[in-house]
């Protein structure tokens, strides 16, 4: 079964990476996590690729058109999301990449705990179900699959970023009998507390942390104790403020 598996991403400088991260980190700082994310992501679908060969194809599903040739990108081939919502965009990227394929994974780009076992699993298990899907811890979705063409209708009907994204999604595939299964769990990142949740994922991964993914990992550490050193600086300064003013 030929797949194709497409990385939804966005090119930092284009487009606003990572806002609500960016809010409480700073834009340069998240900016550089979805770097790293991304690379991370790229060693994995590497992996992938080598293990499974002919049988897929890898893109990165790029949001703006004028970054297509951008050199961030130039590790996979590329196609343009189009515009419009998220839903209208998840479409159009299936529509696009099914004339030449037998079944399509969409991935995104802020889950780089990824492994590619997981990406592979998904693989297999389309063989016995019309699609698959890879939870999210926030109630949505890192991974669909599927060897089915999955109508407009059903993606511009989900609501996303929602506590309900995937149930409203897994409602809709059901009444258009479309049978899907579940594989594991994973988080993404949208915001400070999610890094510490990322942290520790990494840690339970043990010897199958990949290089680029123990960089992330140690970057994450460096940040949480920047964070942490410069919230107690902020702290004592706060308390020297209340005895200078006691003592007046």
């Amino acid at each position: 079964m030929k797949t194709a598996i497409a990385v939804f991403c966005k090119t930092p400088g284009l487009s606003p990476v990572k806002t609500r991260l960016g809010a409480e980190v700073g834009r340069t700082c998240a900016e550089e996590f979805y770097g790293l994310s991304i690379l991370a992501l790229d060693e994995v679908l590497g992996q992938v690729d080598q293990e499974l060969g002919n049988d897929i194809k890898i893109y990165w599903a790029v949001g703006e058109q004028e970054a297509l040739k951008n050199p961030i990108w130039n590790s996979h081939e590329t196609i343009w999301t189009g515009e419009g919502s998220l839903g209208e965009r998840i479409h159009h990227t299936y529509e696009v990449l099914w004339k030449s394929n037998d079944a399509v994974i969409v991935i995104g780009s802020d889950s780089p705990q990824i492994t590619a076992e997981y990406i592979i699993t998904a693989i297999r298990q389309m063989f016995l179900t019309d699609a698959v899907i890879g939870p999210c811890h926030d109630g949505g979705f890192v991974l669909f699959g599927t060897k089915r063409l999955v109508g407009k209708s059903i993606w511009v009907k989900v609501k996303y970023s929602c506590e309900d994204t995937l149930s409203q999604l897994t409602n809709l595939l059901e009444k258009s009998n479309c049978s899907y299964h579940f594989i594991s769990s994973l988080g993404d990142v949208d915001q400070y507390d999610d890094l510490i949740s990322l942290l520790n994922d990494f840690l339970q991964m043990g010897s199958i942390i990949q290089p680029r993914q123990l960089y992330l990992f140690q970057w994450i550490q460096r940040l949480l104790i920047s964070k942490m050193l410069m919230q107690e600086e902020q702290s004592a300064c706060f308390h020297m403020h209340c005895v200078s003013e006691s003592i007046k």
